[in-house]
């Protein structure tokens, strides 16, 4: 129990200012950014979001590299720069989404 509550210090700038959070606030953290990241997929295609899922291994598997992902979205032509396409609409609508939530402004 004791664990939750070491407190960790990181450095938040060139002020050298240091925040203190404990491990407990840094697990809640992370486990509502995961969250609200999964709800932000939901605002995707359904090609935008299987290609994030894939690529950073979203679902527990492991990511799957640019050109794989060509050959299964489309075997035929295997072209690179539309999957890369696909991947920054994605990118675009999970910032707008976390910038709506007010989380970080990017």
């Amino acid at each position: 129990m004791d664990e939750f509550y070491a407190y960790d210090s990181t450095p938040t700038g060139d002020d050298e200012v240091f925040y203190e959070q404990t491990t407990m606030e840094r697990f809640l953290t992370h486990a509502v950014l995961c969250e609200m990241l999964y709800e932000a997929l939901d605002e995707l295609s359904d090609v935008e979001r299987g290609l994030m899922v894939l690529k950073y291994g979203l679902t527990g598997f492991e990511p799957v590299n640019t050109s794989k992902l060509a050959t299964i979205y489309n075997p035929d032509s295997q072209s690179l720069s539309t999957i890369q396409y696909f991947e920054q609409k994605a990118f675009k609508k999970i910032r707008h989404y976390f910038m709506r939530k007010g989380v970080f402004g990017i």
